[in-house]
């Protein structure tokens, strides 16, 4: 029963149906995504690319199935593509929302045997072909959870939501507790595992509330900036066409940048999937590709907080570093 009286609570209205996602399963996570996937589909073998984070191959372990890492080449793409038994799938990831048009060729060849993780894609909807995608609102809105899964297999109406989440973190950012919102972040993302649960009701209300059309054309511009600077010297091949909206400007030099001099002027440059760096793998197999692009990748921030100035400022402490190094 809806209580009635009392203090007001956080105040976000319910929004008009204004979900970019609008045919997605909204679940909590993207992780929940892949786990109801093999669930649904129960594969043999799941292939995957080294290049990921741990968490992702969570849902698998959890699950019990069996997967096997492949390699990509010097544009993110599988070295070689593995031939395909029936019970099996192939996941490959749309890394920084660049990668769409090679989804489509992936798409013919593999068919419903390739689920997209578009986690750093979130404006990618679904294909042609109802293949299995998923996205992570996390990755780009300030919400506490929040994933879309798009299937083409019947999903049950009535998925619990997520009622655990914590906001400290978000909030804590705005008021410029920088520090300690951080800590908060890491804590909170411990909590996310593979549990099957829907979104949470304070996120669907936020995401409701977006205008996505100005998110998007921000993330082009800033790309573009960073874009216009970087070209020459970036190491890795960037495909970006108007269509796609980046999740970040994937910056690869030959050596990795002082992070912490940036992080002094209050820069502060990720780096994905450290993961890969420790990774246990068997003596035969050789990821030292996939090592070294993880090691000297700098993830330049390209969201909606910024514009041109915030841009160029990074720019202009990026290349000062460049210039000391020689």
């Amino acid at each position: 029963m809806k209580p009635i009286g009392g203090f007001i609570e956080l105040e976000i209205c319910a929004g008009a149906g204004n979900s970019y996602h609008g045919q997605a399963t909204a679940l909590w996570c993207a992780r929940a995504c892949l786990s109801l996937i093999v669930k649904k589909l129960r594969p043999r073998r799941v292939f995957v690319p080294f290049y990921t984070c741990d968490s992702s191959l969570e849902p698998l372990i959890d699950n019990n199935i069996e997967f096997s890492f492949y390699n990509l080449d010097a544009s993110l793409e599988i070295e070689s593509p593995p031939a395909l038994q029936t019970d099996d799938f192939i996941v490959y990831i749309n890394y920084f929302g660049l990668k769409e048009s090679y989804v489509f060729d992936l798409l013919s060849q593999y068919g419903q045997q390739l689920i997209v993780d578009n986690t750093q894609s979130f404006f990618s909807r679904s294909y042609e072909d109802a293949v299995c995608s998923f996205n992570s609102a996390r990755k780009f809105f300030g919400v506490p959870d929040g994933g879309y899964l798009y299937a083409p297999f019947e999903i049950e109406p009535e998925i619990p939501r997520n009622t655990e989440i914590s906001c400290t973190h978000l909030i804590n950012r705005v008021l410029g507790k920088q520090e300690q919102s951080y800590r908060e972040f890491l804590a909170n993302e411990s909590e996310f595992d593979s549990t099957v649960k829907g979104i949470s009701l304070l996120s669907e209300r936020i995401l409701n509330n977006l205008d996505y059309e100005a998110v998007a054309a921000k993330r082009r511009e800033n790309f573009s900036v960073y874009h216009e600077a970087f070209e020459k010297i970036n190491r890795l091949r960037v495909d970006f066409t108007e269509y796609q909206v980046p999740f970040c400007y994937p910056l690869l030099l030959d050596e990795p940048l002082d992070k912490p001099a940036l992080y002094r002027q209050n820069i502060f440059v990720s780096t994905l999937w450290t993961d890969v760096l420790s990774r246990a793998i068997e003596e035969k197999d050789d990821f030292s590709f996939e090592r070294r692009f993880a090691e000297n990748l700098s993830s330049l921030p390209i969201d909606q907080r910024y514009d041109s100035t915030d841009c160029e400022r990074v720019i202009d402490a990026i290349k000062k570093l460049i210039e000391r190094r020689g």
